[in-house]
């Protein structure tokens, strides 16, 4: 991973044995069939204030190597709960085959869940230090509550550190399609007591809001060449290749314009916060209105003994 220097590296899983993928298909009556295997759902602290170009997606049952890692277009935090959507930028199915979407638990859940055993999936610490990779452990459910659902190893298993975002899923027998239950929020630090996830059932209709006012949009474009570039403007968009692919912000659909914003942040869409105040300000009577670091700011030019001009 350290080619890849990213700031976030979340880790789905694919089909492989037992035959279940971190990554979701929620709400396939909304997303179009080639848009499921580009949904992500983890836990919003996993991500809190990381930018799409600072996380990456790995896959598979070592999801160390690079031609199993895929870039994340879009983060869309919940508001409330510790949840998070990503977009990714590329289609998984597409880069690396074999990936089938799980979908997330619409079923409410209730305390007639209470001791079915279900899977919990990570790739977080080990008590063997001579494996590593992705890991299964059954988990009984031992309390539903308002947000969360908890799953208890029972002192023998479970979630550990670095499992954080993991699901735990839920499929009785073959018979069934498998859901994911829940996503891991906190635990037990012994790593084998019980484990606290963010209820699927709860979120599974803010998906489909979501979905439905931000579609997923085209995959990311790789860039001409092989290395960053500074953002410039282009029809209200700030544009700029991160090393490997274009990152697009759409200032005008977010209510703003691209502008210069500084000599640390250059050229950007205009924070919302400084109103139509760029870097370069505006003269009101004596004071200059300027924005500087996503704050709207004003110097007394009379002070200085100068005129605004």
């Amino acid at each position: 991973m350290a080619t890849l220097d990213p700031k976030q590296l979340l880790l789905p899983l694919t089909k492989s044995s037992p035959s279940y993928t971190w990554q979701i298909s929620p709400v396939t009556h909304f997303a179009p069939a080639h848009c499921e295997d580009r949904l992500i759902a983890t836990a919003r602290h996993c991500v809190p204030d990381a930018k799409p170009e600072e996380v990456w997606v790995g896959f598979g049952p070592k999801a160390s190597l690079e031609a199993a890692v895929l870039p994340v277009a879009e983060i869309h935090l919940h508001e409330s709960l510790d949840f998070t959507l990503l977009y990714l930028g590329q289609s998984a199915q597409a880069q690396l085959g074999s990936v089938t979407p799980i979908p997330l638990n619409r079923e409410p859940v209730d305390t007639a869940w209470v001791g079915r055993i279900v899977d919990a999936a990570g790739y977080g610490l080990t008590w063997d230090v001579t494996r590593e990779g992705r890991f299964f452990a059954p988990l009984a459910i031992s309390g539903v509550h308002d947000t969360t659902i908890s799953g208890d190893g029972l002192g023998e298993r479970g979630l550990c550190f670095g499992d954080s975002g993991g699901p735990i899923i839920w499929q009785p027998s073959k018979a069934y399609e498998p859901v994911v239950l829940g996503m891991e929020q906190w635990g037990d630090p012994s790593c084998v007591g019980v484990d606290y996830l963010t209820r699927a059932d709860l979120v599974a209709e803010w998906v489909d809001a979501r979905l439905m006012a931000s579609p997923i949009s085209s995959e990311l474009e790789r860039c001409a060449e092989a290395r960053a570039t500074p953002t410039f403007c282009e029809h209200e968009q700030a544009v700029r290749c991160d090393g490997r692919f274009i990152r697009t912000n759409d200032c005008a659909a977010l209510g703003t314009r691209c502008t210069y914003l500084g000599p640390r942040e250059g050229m950007g869409c205009l924070p919302t916060s400084c109103e139509d105040y760029d870097y370069w300000g505006t003269c009101e009577g004596a004071a200059v209105i300027f924005c500087q670091d996503g704050e709207l700011r004003s110097l007394e030019c009379g002070d200085r003994g100068q005129e605004c001009g």
